[in-house]
């Protein structure tokens, strides 16, 4: 095939070029690392984080107490409800580590 622009001819490859500038790339690279970055400081104020932490325990409990009073019906199953709860308990436990973590940003 001789045809130039037919996706199906194969040539040798060209050698490596050295000589190229980088300056594009350095440029890519800082404007890269630039947007990386996290602000200096965080969107919300710690006080508004911490809050929603504090209604998330709320829900958590309210859901628990939900499914306490839908095991106590004799139609339910025990056993789903109890893998919810177990769930809950996890997430729970996950829950109660954020605190430390905001104290951690010393914001």
């Amino acid at each position: 095939m001789q045809n130039p622009v037919s996706p199906y001819e194969t040539q040798k490859a060209h050698g490596p070029q050295l000589n190229m500038s980088t300056h594009g790339q350095e440029l890519y690279k800082a404007e890269d690392e630039f947007r990386g970055k996290a602000p200096p400081a965080l969107t919300y104020p710690l006080e508004a984080l911490e809050q929603m932490v504090g209604n998330m325990w709320i829900v958590l409990a309210q859901a628990r107490t939900a499914l306490n009073v839908a095991a106590e019906n004799p139609e339910a199953d025990k056993k789903a409800i109890a893998a919810i709860v177990d769930k809950l308990d996890k997430v729970n436990m996950i829950l109660m580590t954020i605190p430390a973590d905001l104290e951690n940003l010393s914001l």
